[in-house]
């Protein structure tokens, strides 16, 4: 943590140390993910900050392809 001294001013004054965890900026994680048919929430790894990247990959070729035409649900 790094620490900040200084002095508020306004109607009251307020005297103190702030204390703000400093995060390392290379703890970014890059991901793949492949599209599935559910939905998928993408985070970061336990140790990791946050997301730097996050690829898609294109659907396989051997996905399927669905189509519906009002009536009738057809998987190819």
């Amino acid at each position: 943590m790094e620490r900040f001294k200084g002095t508020v001013k306004g109607k009251s004054t307020l005297n103190g140390i702030l204390s703000m965890p400093v995060l390392p900026s290379s703890a970014y994680q890059e991901k793949t993910v492949i599209p599935t048919d559910t939905e998928q929430v993408i985070e970061a790894d336990k140790g990791y900050t946050g997301l730097r990247k996050v690829t898609v990959a294109a659907i396989p070729s051997n996905y399927g392809r669905i189509s519906f035409n009002g009536y009738q649900l057809r998987v190819e």
